[in-house]
């Protein structure tokens, strides 16, 4: 009787080695992952519950944190304003520059309307008695434009109500800083530039007055003619275009002393209009309006699988218009500047070691610009 064979016992090892010792490999890893989940369950159940989860690396920005972006977006400006002081200022040309100002404007189309129509108050007293001798019609048509004055001079109180705008847009704070930039620039080299949205210039003569006593000098001198008229209808008519021209004329006085609703009066407003319009007197002076059409930054966060990454950024855009005293435009742009992504933005603020004994009481600072940009 034959014996039958034994079947292949299934540890038995294969007849290749290669694959034989991946085999045991696998088994033993299979076996150090099981006593590595033990140990682990050993160790949980050793320890008292926590409700406690690990941290998943990430990076969070606040939206409210952006004064890093600031940092970045007003270098930006700086950087624009440096350009535009290029291109404003002419070597070859020492006039004075305004950085443009509504209430400016509005304070000399304001002096404009006044002294013409003071012009016309004068020439109308320097016209009698001779004005009402060619009859009650002519009389008529001069008391017609004697009443329109004074509705114009009352309409001229619209100028200095706080409700009226004229012309231009309010300077916002980030225009000021633009302007301030701008003017800092050009200042420092050698051009006299005015900011009267801070500081108001100053007058060195006096219009309102003068064409007000040159319009009482009128008034005393066509009364003195009437007067030496003969009594009759020359006389009785040249007297009412008398008066009436004196309401005229003290309609403009008591303007003087209006206050507006801000409590300006419209006397601070003449001045001021005729400040800036002897400014204008050089034909060679630039106005230079300064417009922040968009200034803004970012936060940047980039995640990857091993890390993340914050980076920071800013940006600008401006409009530069520069006119001519005659109001026409010599020159016009639009300019922008982005800072570029930083990882980090440095202190730029130092404040200088004095030089001198004398200079250690004297605070001073410089201004570093931040120049390490992202990889």
């Amino acid at each position: 009787m034959t014996a039958e064979p034994k079947p292949a016992s299934k540890t038995e090892p294969s007849a290749d080695p290669e694959l034989a010792a991946l085999q045991r490999e696998w088994n033993r890893q299979k076996l150090l992952a099981d006593i590595s989940e033990q140990k682990r369950k050993a160790l949980t159940q050793s320890l008292p519950p926590s409700e406690a989860k690990p941290l998943e690396g990430k990076t969070t920005v606040d939206a409210n944190a952006v004064i890093e972006a600031e940092i970045l977006a007003y270098g930006a400006v700086a950087t624009v304003a440096k350009a535009l002081a290029e291109k404003v200022n002419d070597p070859k040309v020492n006039a004075p520059i305004l950085i443009y100002y509504d209430k400016d404007i509005t304070a000399v189309m304001a002096l404009e309307a006044y002294l013409a129509q003071l012009k016309q108050l004068q020439n109308a007293y320097e016209h009698l008695p001779e004005a009402v001798k060619s009859g009650q019609a002519e009389l008529a048509l001069e008391l017609g434009v004697a009443t329109a004055v004074i509705k114009t001079a009352v309409d001229l109180l619209a100028l200095f109500r706080v409700d009226t705008v004229v012309a231009g847009v309010q300077m916002t704070t980030d225009d000021l800083s633009l302007a301030s930039a701008v003017g800092g620039i050009l200042a420092q080299s050698g051009r006299k530039v005015y900011l009267t949205q801070l500081i108001p210039p100053v007058r060195t003569g006096n219009l309102v007055a003068e064409s007000l006593d040159s319009a009482r000098k009128a008034a005393v001198a066509a009364a003195a003619r009437v007067a030496k008229l003969s009594d009759g209808d020359d006389k009785t008519l040249a007297t009412m275009r008398l008066k009436q021209l004196d309401e005229v004329r003290r309609s403009y006085e008591d303007l003087l002393t209006h206050l507006a609703a801000d409590g300006t009066s419209a006397l601070a407003n003449l001045i001021r209009g005729e400040a800036i319009s002897e400014i204008l007197a050089n034909k060679d002076a630039r106005i230079v309006f300064l417009k922040m059409v968009r200034i803004g930054g970012a936060n940047i966060t980039r995640q990857s699988l091993f890390h993340s990454k914050l980076t920071f950024s800013g940006g600008v855009i401006v409009n530069c218009i520069v006119f001519k005293p005659d109001r026409t435009i010599l020159w016009s742009d639009t300019l922008h500047s982005y800072s570029g992504e930083f990882c980090k933005v440095p202190p730029t603020f130092r404040i200088a070691p004095p030089k001198t004994p004398q200079d250690a009481t004297r605070p001073t600072a410089s201004i570093a610009i931040a120049t390490s940009a992202a990889p």
